[in-house]
């Protein structure tokens, strides 16, 4: 039989035994080692639909210049006005494109997407990320689909700029957009 001090210190003693403890911790270390692969995953994913979204607005856009056999030009939205075009940036610095993007048809060929212009009108990109071209303000296609700048490579980058998540663009002057892979991307800046 057991005594009642002996019984009274079991019910008293509180902890976590050897066992429970490794439990707790092999636990611990699938659950974290899921959920950095989750995190990667889902920027991974965030990166390639911002970019999808910019491919299927200059895809667009080729395609209405060949439609309307007109020309049709992208630019870069205004940061205080989202429905002009930005002021046109001459220095061959990388351009901001993240703030969004207009498609217009210039009817008039003042370079202005005006009101009863603008086809399609895209907002900021997903907080953080960042679009970027050297000395592109606007790509104008031609009524053929060709493009009337030259050629030109945007680089995309998630808002910690890792370089796994760095995706990019590239339009050739046929008006072809092709994906880059991230080590033939210019060493441009995020």
């Amino acid at each position: 039989m057991i005594s009642n001090r002996h019984r009274q210190t079991r019910l008293t003693q509180r902890g976590l035994t050897l066992i429970e403890l490794l439990i707790t911790l092999v636990i611990s270390a699938i659950v974290i080692t899921m959920v950095t692969p989750v995190s990667n995953l889902l920027k991974r994913n965030q990166t390639t639909a911002n970019l999808h979204e910019f491919i299927s607005a200059l895809n667009f856009a080729r395609s209405e210049a060949i439609t309307r056999g007109a020309n049709i030009t992208i630019c870069r939205a205004d940061t205080a006005n989202p429905a002009a075009c930005a002021p046109l940036v001459t220095d061959p610095i990388p351009i901001p494109w993240e703030q969004g993007w207009i498609v217009f048809t210039d009817t008039n060929a003042n370079s202005t997407a005006d009101a009863d212009e603008i086809l399609r009108q895209h907002g900021p990109l997903s907080a953080g990320y960042t679009l970027r071209v050297t000395g592109r303000n606007m790509i104008t296609y031609d009524r053929i689909g060709l493009t009337r700048n030259s050629n030109a490579t945007w680089r995309l980058c998630d808002p910690t700029q890792e370089v796994q998540f760095k995706r990019g663009v590239q339009l050739i002057l046929s008006g072809k957009v092709n994906l880059v892979n991230q080590a033939d991307l210019p060493a441009l800046p995020c």
